[in-house]
């Protein structure tokens, strides 16, 4: 079915009646369009504020995530890690400041193309990349506290070990410095060791075994 819709086999896709399309924000604009709840303002002025910020989690915080995600070096995964978190706190600094959602008490559009990475951050990014969730009672902690307890959010948010399955080819990452010369005889054995364990698993396309 999704072939069909998408001639790049893109999911989510969405098929209504004699209908179907594709691309989550197309999709959420035509399902807010058709429900009698919406999740869009119905001030043009707010509903382009929002649809601005939409455009801000596509075009920043979604792919600073894979970066952070996917970065195969320590370094690059600190900086990709204080990218992503400026561009969430940059989307929260234009929310509600009281919240705890976006525009306020309700869930909104702008939370709900978001939801996904946010949830992501606890259950991917901390065990793989060791993301520091940040204080409760901050902006941001507030914002993944009302995103977890939000009934349909729960209602649609997949098990924990499904994240980590779906992720798990980001999880060993092994890059070596410029020149051996500069690790020690312990940090290799300890090196040798982490390697052999990943060749037993089968995972020998995920170790950047660079002049090595």
């Amino acid at each position: 079915m999704c072939a069909l819709l998408s001639l790049q086999g893109l999911v989510p896709a969405l098929a209504h009646k004699d209908w179907g399309c594709y691309e989550s924000t197309v999709l959420m604009e035509y399902v807010d369009d058709i429900s009698e709840k919406k999740l869009l303002p119905e001030d043009p002025k707010q509903k382009a504020y929002s649809r601005l910020w939409a455009d801000h989690i596509s075009r920043n915080i979604v792919p600073t995530f894979y970066r952070y995600l996917q970065a195969q070096e320590v370094e690059k995964q600190a900086e990709y890690g204080k990218e992503f978190e400026k561009q969430v706190n940059t989307l929260l600094e234009a929310a509600d400041p009281q919240g705890p959602f976006f525009a306020g008490t309700k869930l909104s559009f702008v939370d709900v193309m978001v939801a996904p990475w946010i949830l992501r951050c606890p259950r991917v990014l901390q065990p793989y990349r060791g993301w520091q969730p940040p204080s409760e009672d901050s902006r941001f902690g507030r914002y993944i506290s009302a995103l977890e307890s939000e009934r349909s959010v729960k209602a649609t948010t997949s098990d924990e070990e499904l994240y980590l399955d779906s992720d798990r080819e980001y999880k060993v990452h092994l890059t070596l410095p410029e020149q051996r010369t500069d690790l020690t005889l312990a940090k290799w054995q300890k090196l040798s060791t982490r390697v052999e364990d990943c060749l037993e698993k089968g995972l020998p396309e995920k170790l950047n075994l660079k002049n090595a």
